[in-house]
């Protein structure tokens, strides 16, 4: 019996292997040679991953088996470690041991959305295991490296972080970014109005001003053309004079043709300081397929929706029939609802940067381009109300006696809550 075979997808080859010792040791080989350390899901979380299911999940049964039910309820079933049901559990812990009925809940929770074994415990990075669910989804490798968040910059003012909404926005219906959907074949845009088309592509525009500087949405393409053109001196003094986190892009003279991403170029020219001459080199995502990135953070967003609507709906029952008094925050939908909030929107508002960091600059300028945009949008809701403005990725600093409304018509704006877009005295 042969131990594997071969398949052509897409221009790359893939391997199916019949048992998992025989995967592992052509992966040891594969990491040997290439000199990284590629990594391979353990066979349940692949399953699961393939059927799209996940553990404790419900099932209704069609005429072609089992259906699986969008449902991010307490569940009703046992594990070996409890002595009732997890639904038991929690209840009975809520009220005796509150910590340990949260560690609990955690620990479902994680297993729920991660598609891990509830035995795992809470994971120490649960991006990262988001992030290889993606990848085994789209048939990309699995290095074995860990995205760290990186905060580029120190603020002392307010600071509104919507990192959790930039994830948001790279899914559909917004955007469709992905590691197999980006500038696909099927979907080249044919001008910068495209539906399909990224911030992070090029464009050629022609400057109005003279002596002019401006700070680009991609940290990575600043530092590309601070280093490739000249008067690289002086946008060191500005940088420093200004205490800018990246360099600043220029200086550029009246009627001065360049090549500056397609996001600055919205951007400036909005403004009256560029005018956009021709397209130049466009970067796209595909419009007929969701990528396996875009359906798992629309599956997190799905749990976020489920659980604020069930505790929304449980507040109100216990209100109307027990009064005020009879609330109880401490019941098992909102222990469990709490944890599935923990768990969805840490993931979604580490994702961001965990992406940006590990996996290529294409992805992490298109990353950081989608970030000015929504930070274009902050922006002007500052100026707006009179308050000084300072962006970096997924954050940006604002005044602190207009923190909290520009905090507000911003999440107004977007129509989305805590924690995926949050506002804190500061990053250190």
């Amino acid at each position: 019996m042969k131990r594997a075979r071969l398949e052509s997808l897409n221009g790359k080859a893939e391997a199916i292997f019949n048992d998992f010792s025989s995967l592992q040791s052509a992966l040891d080989a594969a990491s040997a040679f290439q000199g990284v350390k590629y990594s391979a899901l353990e066979p349940e979380r692949q399953f699961l991953i393939e059927k799209d299911w996940n553990y404790f999940g419900l099932f209704s049964m069609g005429q072609d088996g089992p259906v699986p039910v969008e449902s991010f309820s307490v569940p009703d079933s046992r594990a070996d470690f409890l002595e009732g049901t997890v639904r038991e559990s929690i209840v009975e812990l809520a009220s005796s041991r509150p910590r340990l009925a949260i560690e609990t809940a955690s620990k479902f929770a994680s297993s729920r959305l991660l598609r891990i074994p509830v035995s795992s415990g809470f994971p120490e990075s649960p991006v990262r295991i988001f992030i290889e669910n993606v990848l085994f989804s789209g048939r990309a490798p699995i290095v074995d490296s860990k995205g760290q968040k990186s905060f580029e910059r120190v603020f002392s003012s307010p600071v509104i972080d919507f990192s959790g909404l930039v994830s948001l926005v790279c899914s559909e219906p917004v955007n469709n970014l992905g590691f197999e959907t980006m500038n696909c074949g099927c979907c080249v845009p044919d001008s910068i109005d495209a539906k399909n088309i990224l911030p992070s592509g090029r464009v050629n525009v022609r400057f109005l001003k003279e002596g002019f500087y401006f700070n680009s949405c991609s940290k990575a393409w600043a530092n590309s053309f601070h280093e490739s053109n000249d008067f690289r001196e002086s946008r060191q003094l500005r940088k420093e004079e200004y205490g800018l986190s990246v360099f600043p892009s220029g200086p550029f003279s009246r009627g001065m043709e360049k090549e500056i991403l397609l996001g600055d170029a919205r951007r400036l020219q909005m403004s009256g300081d560029v005018e956009i001459i021709s397209g130049s080199s466009y970067e796209w995502v595909c419009s007929k397929v969701e990528s396996a990135l875009s359906k798992e953070i629309n599956s997190m967003k799905s749990a976020l929706d489920s659980v604020s609507a069930g505790l929304e709906t449980e507040k109100n029952l216990q209100l109307n029939s027990s009064g005020l008094l009879y609330y109880s925050e401490g019941s098992c939908e909102k222990v469990f609802g709490s944890a599935v909030s923990a768990v969805a929107s840490e993931v979604l508002c580490a994702l961001p940067h965990a992406l940006r960091s590990g996996f290529g600059q294409k992805l992490g300028v298109a990353l950081e381009a989608i970030s000015g945009a929504v930070a274009s949008d902050l922006e002007s809701i500052a100026s707006s109300a009179g308050s000084r403005f300072s962006a970096g990725f997924c954050r940006a600093a604002v005044e602190p006696e207009f923190a909290h409304y520009i905090f507000r018509e911003f999440s107004g704006l977007y129509n989305v809550k805590k924690p995926l877009v949050r506002i804190s005295p500061s990053f250190d």
